[in-house]
């Protein structure tokens, strides 16, 4: 199995310290590290669980840290980050290997170089919410929130609202009479729940509904109402027909 697509970016840190990117298509594969086999600059490896690339020729020596006189440790960049400077997308890879290893400092167990810091490889830990990834709702965090995910979910949370709520009538002559009405509308995140109120009386629909036709003979006003919740926070918004007199 290839260890990184051609159109992967990554980070790493060169002889200078200094943290530059590399485009997937200026290195090169060479598979599991071994000691047998005598590498060259920008060729990468994948040595216990994270990849390496190699800053000059070496044979027999394995990676040791982050970055030694050998080897750089190889970030991703994920396509979210690809905008940002090689630093920026190195320091958030460090910042979560530091909460990794808070949390789930057992995977080093085995898993990372011995006699390094364990955090040190943290980042190479696969992100994500099966039974072997890490994830920030894993995460414990002091203070009013549990874990880290409780924690950015507070400081990120946008409460619900109805962004377009609209019907297809309006505005209608009186004494004429409407056979049907298609209302349609919005919100500005997914919804866990949702109640509209119709001629019929109030109609729980299903989280994604989006749209919804009234049939009947309706000729006089009437608002119709919806409530749409994330489960936290309620948004309501209304629209109306009105039967009017037609002007001359």
């Amino acid at each position: 199995m290839a260890l990184f697509l051609p159109t992967d970016v990554f980070a790493f840190i060169d002889l200078n310290d200094k943290i530059v990117h590399v485009e997937g298509t200026d290195i090169v594969d060479r598979g599991f590290w071994s000691g047998s086999i005598a590498y060259n600059r920008m060729d990468v490896v994948q040595y216990q669980n994270g990849l390496f690339l190699a800053l000059g020729s070496n044979f027999n020596q394995a990676p040791t840290a982050i970055r030694d006189q050998n080897w750089s440790s190889l970030v991703r960049v994920s396509l979210s980050f690809r905008e940002h400077t090689a630093e920026e997308a190195y320091e958030i890879a460090v910042a979560g290997s530091i909460l990794a290893y808070q949390t789930a400092g057992s995977l080093a167990q085995g898993g990372f170089i011995a006699n390094a810091d364990a955090q040190v490889f943290c980042h190479h830990i696969s992100w994500g919410t099966g039974t072997q990834d890490v994830n920030a709702a894993q995460m414990p965090y002091a203070g009013a929130y549990s874990t880290v995910g409780a924690a950015l979910d507070a400081i990120f949370y946008v409460p619900t609202s109805v962004t377009s709520f609209t019907n297809d009538v309006n505005v209608v002559e009186l004494g004429r009479t409407v056979a049907a009405v298609d209302l349609a509308w919005a919100y500005n995140k997914a919804v866990t729940g949702q109640v509209l109120t119709a001629h019929s009386g109030p109609v729980a629909l299903g989280s994604g509904v989006r749209v919804f036709t009234e049939t009947g003979t309706f000729a006089s006003n009437f608002t119709y109402g919806l409530t749409g919740t994330d489960g936290q926070t309620p948004a309501s918004a209304s629209t109306s027909i009105t039967f009017m007199q037609k002007r001359y």
